[in-house]
């Protein structure tokens, strides 16, 4: 682990000043809990989708997320989903959009199909907004914790290692639920 949970803070709020502003483990420490190591790796869309439907609402009454403010654990829920099924329906909708091109393979002519130009900007579009909506979560968190990281530190562990980063969060979330509340 990264740091000791010093308890509850000056304002009395018990998650603000969780493990000295600092996460509960590293980035790369993945497989010191293997549950959700392995449910983030091979199950991460819905895994996340879990931890921000079911876990983080109770958690976290309100959550202050970058463009969004404060965000009730009700209304979290509902972004949460909304940014999903956008994702998720527009990564969909961009497999359908495909063209038929006949090229050399092997020495012999074939078929393919090859998604288009505007299939491949559908796609990145459905990425685009799946990263930018966990980037959102990640930040609300580290706020929440008053974990102090740059931003361009943020989006690279998101961009290199989604898995390594959601771990992270959902363990050190996990890990505050055991400090004890303000009297």
């Amino acid at each position: 682990m990264v740091g000791e949970a010093v308890g509850v803070s000056g304002n009395g709020d018990p998650t603000s000043k969780f493990y000295g502003g600092q996460w509960s483990s590293d980035t790369f420490d993945c497989f010191s809990d293997m549950q959700i190591c392995a449910l983030s790796f091979f199950c991460l869309p819905f895994y996340s989708l879990y931890q921000q439907c079911s876990v983080f609402p109770p958690r976290f009454p309100t959550l202050d997320l970058p463009f969004l403010g404060k965000v009730s654990g009700e209304n979290f829920k509902m972004y949460a989903i909304g940014a999903f099924v956008v994702a998720a329906g527009l990564a969909a909708i961009s497999k359908t959009m495909t063209e038929s091109k006949t090229m050399v393979i092997g020495g012999e002519m074939q078929t393919v199909q090859q998604q288009t130009s505007t299939g491949e900007l559908v796609s990145m579009v459905a990425g685009l907004i799946d990263f930018i909506w966990l980037w959102m979560v990640y930040k609300g968190v580290m706020t929440q914790f008053n974990i102090q990281e740059p931003t361009g530190t943020s989006f690279m562990k998101l961009c290199c290692c989604r898995c390594c980063t959601l771990t992270q969060v959902f363990r050190h979330v996990q890990d505050s639920a055991s400090i004890p509340q303000a009297p």
